[in-house]
């Protein structure tokens, strides 16, 4: 889910592979550093991703569908 994934995020960069973390995001940091900042901004701090699905009255809900092969006869 989205918390576990940011949870391990959070986990890594407070380990020895925020290095390698930071090491290869210097292309895009590079390329697109204002894309790139408010990407880490948004995941990290604000959690804007993550907010929108943690009250019971949430703005948005994910809904899954799944559907099943029916053969024609």
């Amino acid at each position: 889910t989205s918390e576990e994934w940011l949870r391990r995020l959070r986990h890594a960069l407070l380990s020895l592979r925020a290095g390698k973390i930071a090491y290869r995001l210097l292309p895009v940091l590079a390329r697109s550093p204002r894309q790139c900042l408010t990407l880490l901004l948004s995941i990290l701090f604000t959690e804007s991703w993550n907010w929108q699905f943690r009250s019971p009255d949430v703005p948005m809900r994910l809904l899954r569908q799944t559907w099943a092969y029916r053969d024609r006869l």
